[in-house]
C-alpha cells in the first residue's frame, strides 16, 4: 500500500492550492475545484460540468455520488 495520501490532511491548510479530485483522478486546481463545486451545488450555471460528463460518460447523479465521498466537496473556506 501506497504511503501518499489522497488528499492534503486539512482544506484549509492547502498551501499549494492544488487537490486531489476523485472524480477526474488527477490533481487540479483550487479553482476548478471550486468550479464544479459551485456547479454541483446549483451556484453557477453548469459548464465545466458538461465537458467532464462527456469525457466520463457519467451522469450528474453519478458524478455527486464520487463527488460526496471527498473531503472537499461541498468546498468550505474557514
Amino acid at each position: 500500500m501506497s504511503n501518499i495520501l489522497p488528499f492534503p490532511i486539512s482544506n484549509h491548510e492547502n498551501v499549494s492550492g492544488k487537490y486531489y479530485c476523485l472524480l477526474i483522478k488527477n490533481e487540479i486546481s483550487s479553482g476548478k475545484c471550486l468550479d464544479i463545486n459551485y456547479e454541483l451545488t446549483n451556484i453557477i450555471k453548469e459548464d465545466l460540468m458538461k465537458g467532464i460528463k462527456m469525457t466520463l460518460n457519467m451522469n450528474r447523479d453519478e458524478m455527486e455520488t464520487i463527488c460526496l465521498c471527498c473531503p472537499y466537496y461541498p468546498l468550505k473556506y474557514e
